[in-house]
């Protein structure tokens, strides 16, 4: 599949998608997959009837028409045995750039098994290189642009595996729930869409600890002296389930060892999920050498954006986006509460942009008519223990007697099996 250009069907913009090649040869399981950092990539323990295969993903073009280069992605399609008819098909998304598998789960149980063992077929897949970095586009990047190249995959993995097996559903955590949000907002990914890419195909989804690439522009508008934005108030007005009380989150993505939103002179750790801000700036500028290209001020130079930056994180964004409108989709998210301080240290804020950005996004959507009147059913995760992962042990959710694993995975196991009308 490949086409070009950009159109404004049904009031919203609509980006083309790429073009999906299914290399040979197809293996089964056990996945002769790459080793990434010592340890098996994929896990070897998956279901006989899996399908392993590399897919190259290209074609797609950013907005000024330029080419954005091909990248490889590892796919993993777990098929029920011969003469079972499939629930639906469930495809898993990881975080970051995707360049991880995503398997998770509480301790005793994962995701991926579950929902086989339920009766679904299952999808995993992993990029070579992030699908949300490249280093040949112009020194201002777009997310929007390099998100061609997940929703590609999806419509692929649709047309190819789920076509005819009843519900296409997918299931993101992280920046894997930013491809989804984006791949639905202006690549019609959700069922309702009826664009220059085909029909929609997205029944049901569920984003834990994200869209964490919703507002890019309030997480990196940043000066020198503090945040651009405000804390924002998670699940205000009473509309998560439950009524959960709701909770200061920022939208900032955090540096270590700066500052976070809130004027008490609190400090994120440094390394790992508090390194995002640099993480952005190279998928929104990638220049480090640009004194401006300064994403929370990562570098430390106190110098502000420019307004053309400004101006770029603005329109590569979820919000405020003009459409958020999926009638015909089930999306149900779920969201760690914070803000969370180190046990060790109380003027060290070890909560992330995560919920915040996720809410900004979810908090604005409109779904289908029987999912509560229309709006996403937005869950807060308590006890995460990190600030992401809704599935640990310790996790409850505001309004069910279930852990954020047993009711994300409840959800999507309930859901996926209908095209909700």
């Amino acid at each position: 599949m490949m086409c070009s250009g950009l159109s404004h069907a049904q009031g919203r913009e609509t980006h083309a998608l790429g073009n999906a090649l299914e290399l040979d040869p197809i293996q089964a399981a056990p996945c002769n997959f790459p080793v990434q950092g010592g340890d098996a990539w994929y896990p070897q323990n998956a279901p006989t009837l899996t399908s392993c295969m590399k897919v190259n993903v290209g074609g797609c073009l950013t907005s000024d028409l330029l080419s954005i280069p091909t990248i490889t992605a590892y796919v993993a399609v777990s098929h029920q045995a011969g003469g079972v008819t499939p629930l639906g098909t469930i495809v898993l998304l990881d975080g970051d750039g995707g360049t991880s598998f995503f398997n998770s789960g509480d301790g005793t149980n994962q995701y991926v098994a579950d929902y086989y063992n339920h009766g679904f077929t299952t999808v995993q897949f992993a990029w070579a290189d992030a699908w949300n970095d490249n280093s040949a586009e112009p020194d201002v990047k777009s997310v929007k642009d390099e998100a061609c190249r997940p929703a590609t995959l999806l419509k692929f993995i649709y047309d190819t595996y789920a076509n005819d097996s009843g519900a296409m559903c997918a299931q993101g955590h992280s920046g894997g729930a930013s491809a989804l949000g984006y791949a639905m907002e202006f690549y019609g990914a959700d069922r309702a869409a009826s664009t220059i890419n085909g029909s929609g195909y997205l029944d049901t989804v569920v984003m834990t600890s994200g869209p964490t690439l919703a507002d890019i522009y309030n997480g990196c508008h940043y000066a020198g002296s503090g945040s651009q934005a405000a804390a924002s108030n998670v699940c205000h007005g009473g509309v998560c389930v439950g009524a959960a009380a709701q909770w200061p989150s920022c939208l900032e993505h955090p540096m270590g060892g700066q500052a976070d939103c809130f004027g008490d002179n609190k400090t994120y750790p440094t390394g790992g999920l508090y390194d995002t801000a640099r993480g952005v700036t190279m998928h929104t500028i990638g220049n480090f050498q640009q004194p401006q290209a300064n994403c929370n001020n990562w570098k430390g130079t106190g110098v502000s954006t420019s307004g053309a930056i400004d101006d770029a994180w603005k329109d590569m964004s979820l919000v405020p986006a003009p459409y958020h409108q999926y009638p015909q989709t089930f999306v149900y998210g779920f969201l760690c509460s914070g803000r969370d301080t180190d046990p060790n240290d109380p003027n060290v804020d070890i909560s992330n942009s995560s919920a915040a950005q996720g809410w900004s996004y979810l908090s604005t959507l409109s779904v289908s008519s029987h999912q509560l009147s229309g709006f996403p059913q937005i869950y807060r995760v308590n006890g995460c223990a990190d600030p992401e992962m809704i599935w640990k042990p310790t996790s409850t959710v505001v309004g069910s007697t279930r852990s954020g694993y047993g009711e994300s995975e409840f959800e999507m196991q309930t859901n996926c099996a209908v095209h909700p009308q």
